[in-house]
């Protein structure tokens, strides 16, 4: 496999885009970095979120799979259907059963 090459980060908040672009240049897509940070979403205090980044690569084409485990972020409980263990991820104590009826999320429910 041949080495990624990454270009240095413009600014302390585009670290994310700018790894993205990296990951483009390697299989070949001759994008702009600059036009890679400038479309993708960013938070207001900067940054962005790895979904922002995946959905950017799910439109050009690309396949992309989220891990997360910051459960502040995304509550197992969204995902209807799907089992956690008890003992290791205990059920939220706050209602979230409305968003899990959301037909946005329900492409999660059965990957």
């Amino acid at each position: 496999m041949k080495p990624a090459r990454i270009e240095a980060q413009p600014d302390t908040t585009t670290c994310g885009p700018t790894c993205l672009h990296a990951l483009y240049r390697h299989f070949g897509d001759a994008v702009d970095l600059h036009e890679v940070i400038d479309t993708i979403h960013r938070l207001d205090h900067g940054g962005t979120l790895d979904v922002f980044l995946a959905n950017h690569a799910l439109a050009r084409g690309y396949t992309a799979e989220i891990h997360t485990y910051n459960l502040e972020v995304f509550d197992p409980t969204w995902f209807v259907g799907r089992t956690t263990d008890p003992d290791t991820h205990p059920p939220r104590t706050d209602d979230h059963s409305a968003v899990s009826e959301d037909r946005r999320l329900r492409a999660f429910e059965n990957p």
